[in-house]
């Protein structure tokens, strides 16, 4: 299982940064898909080589994808406000940009993270991947649900295996956007329950959720499927 080249979109990023040290240490070459302005502190140290691009720019993409076997696609828009067309630029087309030149490249396998929240917010407890994608008012939700209801359409066409992975909100080291906001409204005393606490939320430990993109790299019964990722916890 060693010894496979490996592209992380996003790959100086929270999540991106995990994998790329888990797959390292694995023994796999890893490159790492960066923007020129990304912030690469999280992934100072490590033996990773640098492609420079954006996939919302096709045209910038040339050569990150030469002599890759597997694909990691972490890269994309996650914030809970904003405009619509922002979120689809990143998270529908951008994916589209990187899965036709992994295909035309001929990666082996394209795995994708999604998110839990393709299915809304609401009565969440105890289902599973088959349960009904839900319609929100939120742009992050709308366009990773089509990205991913694209992918495994475009699966049918291709060679390229796919498999998408659904994460919880996702926290751990190196993490400054999702739980640092928990605690900055709980040290303030602003926090509050939502809706008297009847909704549970699902997070998901950083390394968990590697646990399970690493699977999902090399399993054969991976290939097409999507799968939760949480650690099923009941927190409200």
């Amino acid at each position: 299982m060693t010894g496979e080249r490996i592209l992380v979109t996003g790959g100086g990023g929270f999540i991106g940064s995990h994998l790329a040290e888990r797959l390292i240490n694995m023994g796999h070459c890893i490159r790492g898909l960066v923007r020129k302005t990304s912030d690469l502190k999280l992934i100072e140290g490590l033996d990773i080589e640098l492609a420079y691009g954006d996939i919302t720019d096709r045209n910038s993409l040339d050569g990150a994808l030469n002599g890759v076997d597997i694909l990691v696609h972490v890269a994309g828009l996650a914030s809970d406000w904003g405009p619509h067309k922002e979120f689809f630029a990143v998270n529908v087309t951008g994916t589209q940009n990187i899965a036709e030149l992994a295909h035309m490249n001929r990666v082996k396998r394209f795995v994708h993270i999604s998110t839990t929240a393709l299915h809304g917010f609401k009565d969440f407890r105890n289902i599973d991947e088959t349960f009904p994608m839900a319609k929100t008012i939120f742009p992050y939700c709308e366009t990773k649900k089509m990205a991913e209801q694209w992918l495994f359409e475009f699966a049918k066409s291709i060679n390229m295996d796919i498999t998408a992975i659904r994460p919880g909100n996702v926290y751990g080291p190196r993490d400054h956007k999702f739980i640092e906001k928990y605690l900055n409204i709980l040290c303030s005393g602003k926090a509050g329950y939502i809706e008297g606490g009847q909704h549970w939320t699902c997070p998901t430990y950083v390394e968990n959720l590697v646990d399970g993109i690493v699977k999902a790299c090399f399993e054969p019964s991976a290939i097409g499927q999507a799968f939760f990722i949480t650690d099923g916890l009941e927190i409200t």
